[in-house]
């Protein structure tokens, strides 16, 4: 007999934000790690309005353009099965009015160092080296 764990699941989004210099938004939170925007997709939540109102809420960015999906990545933990898609945007806007769940944000440059950052998950880094490097091929 198979033995399930009882984990509940989360479907989430991470954003890619590029804005008209090239540079990617990054935001810490309070425990100084980074992350992309985005956050967990609200019951019966369209894919792209969860994209949207989550830049929103984290950035006050509202000019905000859907590229295309660029990663679907899962993991899991003792608690919760974990569901992601990566979503490419782009904004002309650099300034952000932070919510209260961050405490800095940073436009960064496609030839950052992201070994020097900590983020909130190693996928996180992986998909930001991945997508820089597809950049800086092209």
């Amino acid at each position: 007999m198979i033995n399930h764990r009882e984990a509940q699941s989360l479907i989430t989004q991470a954003v890619i934000l590029v804005n008209q210099n090239y540079e990617i938004l990054l935001l810490q939170l309070p425990d100084g790690r980074w992350q992309l925007p985005g956050g967990k997709l609200h019951t019966k939540e369209i894919w792209s309005d969860g994209v949207i109102r989550e830049i929103t809420e984290e950035t006050g960015i509202k000019d905000i353009a859907i590229v295309r999906v660029l990663y679907i990545d899962n993991w899991h933990t003792t608690t919760y099965d974990y569901y992601r898609a990566y979503f490419l945007c782009t904004t002309m806007s650099r300034e952000v009015y932070l919510s209260s769940d961050h405490r800095r944000y940073r436009w960064i440059q496609p030839d950052t160092n992201l070994d020097t950052l900590e983020f909130t998950h190693e996928t996180v880094r992986i998909h930001l080296k991945r997508f820089l490097d597809e950049l800086n091929a092209d």
